[in-house]
């Protein structure tokens, strides 16, 4: 029972950091660019950064509001995208009658998965919809609002919103001179 707990305490921090990279792949690669036959995330994510641009960045019309936050079927959607290579993984491991280590790895994905979604969601909204919430008034906040105001600036940096490791990771990350 102790390895499915160190499993578990080994694949959270490990997940967020994927969870990172799978952000910035799809905010960068899926919600920046027209892909054709798949438009919605594309047009919905350049409605948003026509509404909320770097000089005018925080909502100023309550009809707004549907322009932070994804839609309700969305959360549901990356989830599965999300957690589905921790579920490869726990499938090989259920293949092999490690049917524990394969729970606690498919329980880690989604875990992660829906944490990180939850957390992208509400930091966004704070951003947008600021009302001098205790976590705007942190540091760690009051730089990752920063990074992404100035994604707004340049659409194509610091395309992370809650963990900019992938940013880091893939040369996108910048500072406002």
């Amino acid at each position: 029972m102790l390895h499915i707990l160190l499993i578990v305490l080994v694949l959270v921090p490990v997940g967020f950091v994927y969870a990172s990279l799978f952000e910035w792949v799809f905010h960068g690669r899926i919600m920046h660019r027209d892909l054709g036959l798949l438009t919605y995330p594309h047009s919905t994510h350049t409605h948003h950064h026509k509404l909320f641009t770097y000089d005018d960045y925080h909502l100023q019309r309550k009809t707004d509001e549907t322009k932070i936050a994804m839609a309700w079927w969305n959360g549901p959607i990356l989830i599965c995208i999300g957690s589905m290579p921790f579920w490869l993984a726990a499938l090989l491991f259920a293949l092999f009658s490690e049917y524990m280590m394969a729970g606690a790895i498919g329980f880690s994905g989604v875990f992660v998965s829906a944490s990180y979604y939850g957390a992208y969601e509400y930091l966004h909204w704070c951003m947008h919809a600021p009302r001098n919430r205790f976590v705007e008034r942190t540091r760690v906040f009051i730089w990752i609002k920063e990074h992404h105001r100035l994604h707004h600036r340049r659409w194509k940096k610091n395309l992370n919103v809650v963990l900019p490791l992938g940013d880091l990771f893939f040369g996108t990350l910048i500072r406002e001179k």
